[in-house]
């Protein structure tokens, strides 16, 4: 089925308004002089000199609302004693232009003078036909001076909507970019750390080990570098093709880091296992700084990660270790990056000191109807069972 395309497809622009404009001025002079032309027997007259002055400088009413109203106006007090009826349909039009455009006291004033003005013509000409002419005057002239205050509060508000969408869309670019720098530079940083401390202390004695270590390190500093640069490049130029993107197959590659770092990984996905693309990336990165900040303040120690899907359809993520329990210190820039990221996708996440000792951080997100995934596709975790990252005595 194809989508219907809108009438206009283009914004007006003011020359287009007051083309319109114009050519609606020109039927309403035609349409009311030619009617007072025929009832005058096909001569000038009075009326449609008065016509003429009320409908001909609708033209530009957008541009002079309150000339042109004001025109309309006096054209309504005379024209019901000329022998013109319908003054009102050429003020509702100027009305509607001051409703439109002009701040809302303004409109206000204007509408009460053009209400009173109306009365007046139809006053001054017939004293018996003014109640039902007046009433529908009436009408017509607060009818179109709603529609243009309406139209004038529902431009106002889409502006201000479309603007603070634009400092939302803003902020969390921002916030991505802030994460995005912080997961990389975070975790490349503790593994980089602790592998720089284990060679210096074993170059001595174990001098392969060190060069391993050393190996490791620079390894992962040229993936970190690769990744800043991709972000760097991405923000210069964002038609920059994207990387392929973080799965959960990657998660035995985070755990192998990690156990080169000191830490004993068990990791644990559940068989089978179906994440969209987007909800991948997130649980990855909540994982990467997981396991960072356990590899900075309570290695070496043992991990358990686990994912799973819960009996109530949610994933369940969790990164526990049993290292010291005040280990981690204080929040900062990782857990508030983690929390948002759970909470972009209608999730939830909670860290903290386990009574037992260790750190624990839980993360749950929705599957259901619940769940806002902002990017297609599907990644599936292929390994069935756990895989376990054992760490050395020697690394240790």
């Amino acid at each position: 089925m194809s989508e219907a395309r809108p009438l206009i497809i283009r914004r007006l622009r003011p020359s287009h308004w007051l083309a319109v404009d114009a050519v609606a001025a020109l039927l309403l002079a035609a349409a009311f002089g030619l009617a007072s032309w025929l009832a005058e027997g096909g001569r000038w007259s009075p009326a449609l000199a008065v016509v003429l002055v009320a409908t001909l400088p609708l033209a530009v009413r957008r541009h002079l609302p309150l000339p042109v109203l004001a025109l309309t106006l006096a054209a309504a007090v005379t024209a019901p004693a000329l022998g013109w009826d319908e003054p009102y349909v050429a003020v509702a039009v100027a009305a509607h232009a001051v409703a439109l455009l002009e701040p809302r006291r303004v409109a206000a004033v204007a509408l009460a003078g053009s209400l009173v003005a109306t009365a007046a013509g139809f006053a001054v000409a017939d004293w018996t036909r003014m109640p039902g002419e007046t009433l529908f005057g009436w009408l017509l002239i607060a009818l179109a001076w709603t529609v243009g205050l309406a139209t004038r509060e529902q431009r106002a508000y889409a502006a201000r909507a479309a603007a603070l969408a634009a400092r939302r869309a803003i902020e969390q670019e921002r916030l991505r970019i802030a994460r995005d720098l912080h997961d990389v530079i975070a975790h490349s940083l503790s593994v980089i750390s602790s592998r720089a401390g284990i060679a210096a202390h074993l170059a001595p004695e174990r001098p392969e080990e060190a060069e391993r270590a050393l190996t490791l390190i620079g390894e992962i500093s040229r993936s970190a570098r690769a990744d800043i640069r991709h972000l760097l490049g991405h923000l210069r130029e964002p038609g920059t093709p994207a990387p392929e993107p973080l799965s959960l197959e990657a998660l035995p590659d985070l755990a192998a880091r990690a156990r080169e770092a000191g830490v004993e990984v068990d990791l644990r996905v559940e068989p089978g296992l179906r994440v969209p693309d987007a909800l991948a990336l997130t649980v990855y990165r909540i994982s990467q700084e997981a396991l960072s900040n356990v590899v900075r303040h309570a290695a070496p120690t043992r991990c358990d990660v686990s994912l799973t899907l819960t009996p109530e359809g949610e994933l369940d993520l969790r990164v526990v270790d049993d290292g010291r329990t005040a280990g981690h210190g204080p929040p900062g820039f990782g857990l508030l990056g983690m929390r948002e990221r759970a909470e972009s996708f209608g999730g939830s996440l909670s860290a903290g000191a386990r009574p037992t000792g260790g750190f624990a951080v839980h993360a749950r997100f929705p599957m259901g109807r619940q769940a806002r995934f902002p990017m297609a596709g599907e990644t599936r975790f292929p390994i069935a069972g756990q895989t376990r990252f054992p760490t050395s005595g020697q690394a240790r």
